[in-house]
């Protein structure tokens, strides 16, 4: 009964934080409490440090340029709002701290897979390219998010 008793409080443990003892509650409020947006020169710089061709680079350039603006609203309850230069794309998002990744589904494009969480914290979040899935344009990168610059900080 004790080594019973005694398996339940470490698998209790193990669900209730991930490898740097942050919880469930921890990321739901990091993610929650701010718009994020795309760090386009960390996505570009990570894609050249990974060896990518010169034309991979440039179309991920080219996809960024188009995402540039795009604000990533994360909600309670799953729901993902996308604002872009004043259209407004719906969606929904899902944390499974078990596998450590995030599932984001963008209404009207492609399902995806989850992605692995490689970082979230008030000042950036990363999420790896989905296994053996790559976007329409054949790349498979990193999505690399900070937090939108309130406008006095964007001087």
């Amino acid at each position: 009964m004790r080594r019973f008793s005694f398996i339940l409080v470490v698998l209790f443990l193990l669900n209730a934080c991930t490898n740097d003892g942050k919880s469930y509650e921890d990321y739901m409020e990091t993610i929650t409490s701010t718009t994020w947006e795309y760090d386009v020169k960390a996505i570009v710089a990570d894609v050249e440090q990974v060896g990518a061709s010169n034309a991979d680079i440039d179309r991920v350039r080219t996809i960024m340029t188009r995402l540039q603006n795009s604000k990533w609203d994360f909600q309670r309850g799953g729901v993902l709002e996308i604002g872009d230069l004043g259209t407004l794309q719906g969606g929904t998002w899902e944390l499974d701290m078990r596998s450590s990744t995030m599932l984001i589904t963008v209404y009207g494009t492609v399902p995806t897979t989850p992605m692995p969480i490689l970082e979230i914290s008030p000042d950036r979040m990363v999420l790896g390219p989905p296994e053996g899935q790559k976007d329409k344009s054949g790349l498979n990168f990193k999505r690399i998010f900070r937090p939108v610059a309130q406008p006095d900080e964007q001087k």
